[in-house]
C-alpha cells in the first residue's frame, strides 16, 4: 500500500512538474545533489527497498527536484 501511494504522489509531482508549478521548496540546487540523494537512497535501503527500486527512484528524483539534474551515470 505504501508503494502505491509513493508511485501515487510521483506521478502527481511529475505532473505539477511538467505543468510548471514546481514547488521551489523541493529543488535541490547544485552543490547539494548528491548529499541529497545519498541521503535519500540511505533512508530508502534501511526501509528495505532493493537497489532496482531505489535506482528508479533515485534516477527520477534527479530528473524532477535536481537544478540542474546531474548525469544518469553519477546518480548510480
Amino acid at each position: 500500500d505504501w508503494l502505491l501511494e509513493r508511485i501515487a504522489q510521483a506521478n502527481a509531482d511529475e505532473n505539477r512538474v511538467a505543468a510548471g508549478s514546481a514547488d521551489q521548496a523541493t529543488l535541490i540546487p547544485e552543490g547539494q545533489r548528491n548529499a541529497v540523494l545519498a541521503r535519500l537512497a540511505g533512508t530508502m535501503r534501511r526501509v528495505g527497498m532493493s537497489h532496482a527500486e531505489i535506482r528508479a527512484a533515485l534516477l527520477q528524483t534527479n530528473r524532477d527536484r535536481c537544478r540542474p539534474p546531474v548525469s544518469p551515470a553519477e546518480v548510480e
